[in-house]
């Protein structure tokens, strides 16, 4: 019978705690502790996004056989589209009351509902690279969390975060093979 060190009280066989006072009978025993919790890791940087979506090493290339596609968050359907050097892209809502339409209607995404302006952003190729231009709308452009300026142009990568008003999409680029 193991007897307690604490209050000298006698156990039962086999016991690990004291009956009396509840001390730890055999200092051999370990008792299991709380588990510890690693603090949490930090964000993803966009160079960690871009690894785990898979995408180019050079994330900024963008050449005449390549594409933009757009993944909206909330939609399963992306969209897709050809960039062309002579000309830009319009991001925007279709409406009976523009002569000029965008060629990107983004009203499918809701656009209308999360603040997208008729003639929102224009995307445009230069060199080879995409760049974004916001066209004055309502509800800003941002990318990467960063709002451009009316008439501000921002270069593009594959992968980056694109936000038209409410409308949250991300941008990737898929080249020809």
């Amino acid at each position: 019978m193991p007897q307690c060190t604490a209050c000298d009280q006698p156990n039962i066989a086999d016991s690990i705690y004291c009956n009396k006072c509840g001390a730890l009978l055999d200092n051999t025993i370990t008792v299991p502790q709380r588990a510890i919790i690693a603090p949490p890791d930090p964000p993803p940087t966009s160079d960690d996004i871009r690894a785990l979506l898979g995408l180019n090493e050079d994330h900024t290339y963008f050449g005449p056989d390549s594409r933009v596609v757009l993944l909206a968050r909330g939609y399963p359907a992306p969209i897709a589209f050809s960039v062309r050097y002579e000309s830009g892209l319009i991001l925007g809502r279709l409406s009976t009351q523009l002569v000029e339409r965008p060629l990107v209607d983004l009203t499918v995404f809701g656009g209308y509902k999360l603040g997208v302006s008729r003639m929102h952003a224009e995307l445009v190729l230069r060199g080879h690279s995409l760049r974004l231009v916001d066209l004055g709308s309502t509800n800003g452009t941002f990318v990467n969390g960063t709002r451009l300026l009316p008439r501000e142009q921002r270069g593009l990568n594959n992968g980056d975060t694109l936000q038209l008003g409410n409308l949250i999409m991300r941008v990737v680029f898929r080249h020809q093979s």
